[in-house]
């Protein structure tokens, strides 16, 4: 997961804070990740965890050389309404096929009887 090319954003409906992006390797996948008041303890904590500064503060370099070239790192179209679509298609079955119990049952018997 590259946060490069992640937005962050606030979700209008409810006030909490999206991160939305697109994982490029080992596949390709789009994420919608939903931070709460309640996560901000936990964030903080994180934050100022020594090893995380010390480990910030060494590649910073890294970060200015992101500032620098920040048009690379842009997305190709809208990726929240990728994102929002494809969360959407999962939520009401877009590509899940149910299948009954007894159908993969008699199916599994059907062919040790051949």
């Amino acid at each position: 997961m590259d946060f490069r090319y992640c937005k962050a954003l606030k979700d209008p409906e409810t006030g909490n804070m999206l991160i939305i992006g697109k994982m490029q390797s080992p596949v390709t996948w789009e994420f919608k990740i939903t931070f709460q008041p309640e996560d901000i303890g936990g964030i903080v904590k994180l934050a100022f965890c020594p090893s995380l500064l010390f480990f910030a503060i060494k590649n910073l370099p890294q970060y200015l050389i992101y500032l620098m070239n920040k048009k690379k790192f842009q997305q190709e179209g809208n990726i929240v309404e990728k994102v929002n679509a494809a969360y959407e298609q999962c939520m009401t079955g877009g590509r899940v096929h149910y299948r009954e119990p007894a159908s993969l049952s008699s199916s599994a018997a059907a062919s040790q009887e051949v």
